[in-house]
């Protein structure tokens, strides 16, 4: 395996790593304890490598943003 897949393969796991993070915390009603999760989430995703976090960050973002509609403001 060259060293550009085992990196590839890495982040990839990462990633999945920081969604899960991310989808605990969506499944939580309160809007503060969602928030807490998806900072844990970017936290992560945050120790990680710059391309990592990219695209893991990107995802948490957009999570982020969805459930603080979705859930806040049906509070």
């Amino acid at each position: 395996m060259t060293t550009a897949r085992r990196y590839t393969e890495k982040a990839r796991r990462y990633t999945e790593k920081a969604r899960r993070y991310t989808d605990a915390g969506a499944t939580l009603y309160r809007c503060r304890t969602t928030v807490q999760e998806v900072e844990k989430a970017r936290r992560y995703t945050d120790g990680q490598t710059p391309s990592v976090v990219s695209g893991a960050r990107r995802y948490t973002d957009d999570n982020s943003l969805f459930f603080n509609k979705k859930r806040c403001l049906s509070n």
